[in-house]
C-alpha cells in the first residue's frame, strides 16, 4: 500500500515538473522581434515663451497605432512604433488679430486688436523610437522603462477660438470653431520620450502592456522662419494699432509666437 502511494506521488511530481517546464517555456519570450497594438489617452499643455502669451489650461488628446520591439539583449530592446496622435493645449493671447467682420469676404487687409483664448488640436503621424530596459519576469509581471525620441509630421492644425468681452472688437464673434491654422504650425516635430510601465503575461507570448509616458517637444511648435510666416506668427503691434483698425503692413516684427507642446499619456497595448 505504501509502495502504491509512493508510486502515485512520484507520478504526480513528475507530471508537475513536466507541466512547469512547459508553462515556463511558453512564458519565456526569446523572439528577436515582437509586434503589438496600442492606444493612449493624454493630457496636453503648451509651455509658452512670450510675454503676450499665457498658458490657459490643458487639453485632452489621444493616440493609437502599432508597436514593435527588436531584441538587442536579454533585458534590452529597441522599441519602435507608428502612431496617429492628436495633442494640443490652450493658450491665451493678450494681443491677437482678427479680420474686420464688416468687410466683404476675401478682404483680409484690415484687422482689429483683440484678446483671444485658443484651444489647439494638432494631429501628427508619429514614429517613437526608444531604448527599452526591462526586468526579468517576476511572477507574471515584467517592469520596464524607455528613453528615446518621437519624430512626427503634422497633418492637422485646428483651433477653437474664444474672444471674451474685453476684446476690442466692433463686432465680437464670441467664438469661432474648427479654425484651420495649418499655415502657422510647423510641419515636423521632435520630442523627448520617457516612459515606464509593466507587462502582464496572459498566456504564452501574449502580454498586456500598461504605462505612463511624458512627451516633451524640443522646439517651437509654430513656424519660426522668415518672410510671410514670420508675419503670421508676430504678436507685437505698432502704436497706430492700439486704438483704430490697422493694416497688415502696420504690424511690427516683434517677438514671434513661441510655445512647446507637451503631454503625459496613459498607454494600454497588447503584444502578440
Amino acid at each position: 500500500m505504501k509502495h502504491h502511494n509512493f508510486t502515485h506521488f512520484k507520478a504526480i511530481l513528475l507530471l508537475t515538473i513536466i507541466l512547469s517546464g512547459i508553462f515556463s517555456a511558453q512564458a519565456q519570450d526569446d523572439r528577436k522581434f515582437r509586434f503589438g497594438l496600442k492606444g493612449a489617452t493624454s493630457l496636453g499643455w503648451m509651455k509658452v515663451d512670450n510675454p503676450d502669451m499665457e498658458r490657459d489650461g490643458i487639453a485632452l488628446g489621444y493616440s493609437y497605432g502599432v508597436m514593435g520591439e527588436i531584441r538587442l539583449a536579454d533585458n534590452y530592446s529597441l522599441s519602435v512604433g507608428l502612431d496617429a496622435s492628436n495633442i494640443g493645449g490652450k493658450i491665451s493671447y493678450l494681443k491677437d488679430t482678427l479680420r474686420n467682420p464688416t468687410l466683404e469676404k476675401g478682404d483680409t487687409t484690415t484687422y482689429f486688436k483683440a484678446v483671444s483664448n485658443k484651444r489647439y488640436n494638432l494631429g501628427y503621424i508619429d514614429i517613437p523610437i526608444a531604448l527599452k530596459m526591462k526586468t526579468n519576469e517576476i511572477g507574471y509581471l515584467t517592469y520596464f522603462g524607455k528613453v528615446g525620441t518621437t519624430l512626427g509630421i503634422n497633418y492637422k492644425a485646428r483651433t477653437n477660438v474664444e474672444y471674451p468681452d474685453n476684446s476690442t472688437l466692433v463686432d465680437n464673434p464670441g467664438e469661432l470653431k474648427d479654425v484651420n491654422e495649418g499655415d502657422q504650425i510647423g510641419l515636423f516635430r521632435a520630442s523627448l520620450l520617457v516612459e515606464g510601465g509593466v507587462e502582464i503575461n496572459l498566456t504564452g507570448n501574449t502580454n498586456v502592456m500598461i504605462s505612463l509616458s511624458l512627451d516633451n517637444m524640443f522646439h517651437n511648435v509654430f513656424y519660426s522662419i522668415g518672410g510671410d510666416k514670420e508675419l503670421l506668427n508676430t504678436v507685437e503691434y505698432s502704436d497706430a494699432a492700439e486704438i483704430e483698425p490697422f493694416k497688415a503692413d502696420a504690424i511690427t516684427k516683434g517677438a514671434r509666437k513661441k510655445a512647446k507642446a507637451r503631454y503625459i499619456a496613459l498607454n494600454v497595448g497588447i503584444f502578440f
